[in-house]
């Protein structure tokens, strides 16, 4: 979660410093007329001004990239987690189930029955929540 935030605070930098970038182009370096012409004697600070919104724009991508890469294994992470659980929590079940039809088979008295199902789900519960 740390790298996801630091990717965000990487991407927030360099949106900021291309519309800074961009705006001093507009602003400061081209022609009133037209935007794509430098002002006399400002053609090299232009170039450099391009130069650098392209850079950024490919650092942009990257991260962008890089956070939906992060998102995703966090995402990934998430359901593996979920899907533990509920594995868990299954066979947890099955084995309660199985003392219990143990005892049905055995012809244990009914409260037996309910008291090692109980039991058993409460154990087999707690073991679930406690390996999550």
């Amino acid at each position: 979660m740390e790298r996801t935030e630091k990717i965000a605070e990487a991407w927030a930098w360099a949106r900021r410093a291309r519309l800074e970038i961009s705006r001093k182009q507009r602003e400061e370096l081209a022609s009133p007329g037209s935007p794509f012409k430098a002002r006399p004697g400002q053609e090299e600070t232009l170039e450099e001004a391009d130069d650098a919104l392209f850079a950024l724009s490919f650092i942009l991508e990257e991260l962008e990239e890089a956070y939906a890469r992060e998102r995703e294994a966090e995402r990934a992470e998430v359901t593996f987690r979920a899907m533990d659980m509920a594995l868990v929590f299954g066979l947890a079940l099955l084995a309660t189930l199985g003392v219990a039809a143990a005892c049905i088979l055995a012809s244990v008295p009914d409260p037996v029955v309910r008291a090692s199902a109980v039991i058993g789900t409460a154990v087999s519960l707690g073991w679930a929540v406690k390996t999550v």
